[in-house]
């Protein structure tokens, strides 16, 4: 059921209730001012009207939402955050032989001229002209370093420098044979460069070794790692890439 509004009903009824009179000119401003007034009723949609806030609440509530915002514009933005694409926290650890994360110790010959770092639970053993570098009691794997004079081509070098058919002599590569094997022609050797000076390396034909040969203007220096330094390219490459020749 709906009722009518009648104006000048509810107007009469409030101004009898009044012991004031009106003058006339003022009932009708009254009234002319009530029916101009805009009438909308709230759509049911809309939440009803809260209490409003006190101040002091409002500054805290724009507090709130201020750090929330700024904790997560420093998560998102900080270094090294994981933004799925890669970058420089992407890098790998330097390989050792043990596994282990830990810096590699530097090495310096003055005596063959050169300058490089080893797994950190490898020592070296300097003998002659070559220093070893392992870790194992039973020397089941390592890479030696040796210097030898030059002057030659590398071809030529190959030939008057091979003859090494065991990789083992008192169990150490051994270099009385040969420093190379002779069973491998240059053509089979693949190019390469160690601190900018050119090389060849390849592997023994037992498997034992992997030989990397370089040579600078005046000498040669001979890399050999054998057992499992010859089949894990991952430490080799890293042993070799520390390599500093000032020959």
């Amino acid at each position: 059921m709906t009722y009518q509004r009648e104006p000048d009903a509810i107007l009469g009824a409030w101004l009898d209730e009044n012991a004031v009179p009106l003058p006339s000119e003022t009932r009708h401003a009254i009234d002319v001012g009530i029916r101009s007034i805009p009438q909308r009723r709230q759509p049911s949609w809309l939440p009803r009207r809260l209490l409003p806030m006190p101040y002091p609440l409002r500054l805290a509530a724009m507090a709130i939402v201020v750090i929330a915002v700024a904790s997560g514009a420093f998560l998102l933005l900080r270094p090294g955050a994981d933004l799925g694409v890669g970058g420089p926290g992407d890098a790998s650890p330097t390989p050792s032989a043990s596994g282990s994360d830990a810096p590699w110790t530097s090495y310096t010959s003055p005596d063959l001229g050169f300058t490089l770092s080893h797994p950190p639970d490898w020592s070296p053993f300097p003998e002659g002209d070559r220093v070893f570098f392992s870790g194992a009691a039973d020397w089941g794997t390592g890479i030696s370093v040796g210097r030898y004079d030059g002057g030659l081509e590398p071809d030529a070098w190959l030939a008057a420098n091979c003859g090494r058919t065991n990789a083992f002599t008192a169990n150490r590569p051994d270099e009385s044979e040969g420093l190379v094997p002779c069973n491998v022609p240059i053509a089979e050797w693949t190019t390469t460069t160690v601190d900018g000076f050119d090389g060849f390396e390849g592997e023994s034909p037992d498997g034992c070794c992997r030989d990397l040969v370089v040579f600078t203007e005046d000498a040669v220096y001979v890399i050999t790692g054998w057992h499992n330094a010859a089949y894990d390219m991952a430490l080799f490459d890293a042993f070799v890439a520390t390599i500093e020749l000032d020959p």
